[in-house]
């Protein structure tokens, strides 16, 4: 999925501007992690809080940059 659009979707969930199409498909993306196995189970409890953390706010600064862009 390319990045930009994944980003889109989030803020359009964020709105609850979603299509359908694009609610099942955000719906399924998320969905293919849920069913996955634990592929962080070989780190400790800290180290998978660390990658959380990082994770998360690396996802936020994007989808704020991004937001900040649109709105200049």
């Amino acid at each position: 999925m390319d990045k930009q659009y994944f980003i889109e979707l989030l803020q359009k969930y964020q709105r609850s501007d979603l299509t359908g199409e694009e609610k099942r498909f955000l719906e399924a993306y998320y969905n293919l992690f849920q069913n996955e196995p634990d592929v962080l189970q070989s780190f400790s409890a800290k180290e998978k809080k660390e990658f959380r953390d990082s994770m998360l706010k690396g996802l936020w600064d994007d989808i704020s940059q991004h937001y900040f862009q649109c709105t200049d």
